[in-house]
């Protein structure tokens, strides 16, 4: 297998990091009701982190009162995403070599999505595209695999359109927390606001020429294959 270096030579990552994550490797021991999200940066990964909250915490914390509307979700499941800004050439450049933190995309994409064919019971493949197509149903399927299906009552009483208002990007967005918050650490340091984008299918072509979209599709289809085709990422 050909191998690719994680991070670019010149890259700043502390040793620190490096550190962490050979130390979460050698001694992280998963459990069956653990729950892992794992996404690129900008996928979508606030909206899923305070779906699952909600979702699992339901019962616990009245739909319309709670931790999420007032915290900023990055404090309720702990996942701190730090980056140094680069050209956005640079950075195209680094992503199609494979450069990125923790190993190239397509490598991730791909052995998630097999993995979710072969084990519907331990692994869920979510495409932002698809929630935002159908919220509620993919909510229900999100509910049914972390298992906290919802009950008739609830469906009938509109309890998963409820969260999925209270989790959309556009409330989200407006929460004090995620106004005015952030996280300032010796590590990483930024605004809470800047989780939240458009939170619209497709903007990526608006900051990047056609050539590069074109060698992005033809990379993904060339790491990816098939598998491209279903992640709409030889969609370009």
């Amino acid at each position: 297998m050909e191998e690719t270096p994680v991070f670019a030579p010149s890259s700043s990552t502390k040793a620190t990091v490096l550190r962490s994550t050979i130390f979460f490797q050698r001694n992280f021991k998963a459990k069956d009701r653990d729950v892992i999200l794992a996404s690129m940066p900008k996928s979508g990964t606030t909206c899923l982190k305070s779906l699952s909250f909600s979702i699992i915490n339901r019962k616990k914390n009245s739909i319309l009162k709670g931790p999420r509307l007032t915290t900023n979700p990055h404090e309720l499941v702990r996942f701190l995403e730090s980056a140094k800004a680069l050209p956005i050439d640079e950075a195209f450049e680094l992503f199609c070599k494979g450069i990125c933190p923790l190993g190239p995309f397509w490598d991730h994409a791909e052995g998630y999505w097999n993995a979710s064919l072969n084990d519907v019971q331990k692994v869920l493949f979510l495409k932002y595209e698809d929630l935002k197509i159908d919220a509620t149903s993919h909510v229900k399927k999100l509910a049914e695999f972390l298992g906290f299906p919802f009950s008739p009552e609830e469906d009938e009483n509109g309890v998963v359109e409820e969260i999925v208002r209270l989790c959309s990007l556009e409330n989200l967005r407006n929460l004090e927390g995620n106004k005015n918050g952030g996280v300032n650490t010796p590590a990483t340091k930024f605004k809470a606001s800047s989780f939240f984008r458009k939170g619209k299918v497709g903007d990526w072509t608006n900051f990047v020429i056609h050539s590069m979209a074109e060698r992005y599709k033809k990379i993904m289809e060339e790491k990816l294959g098939n598998v491209a085709y279903h992640l709409n990422c030889s969609n370009g």
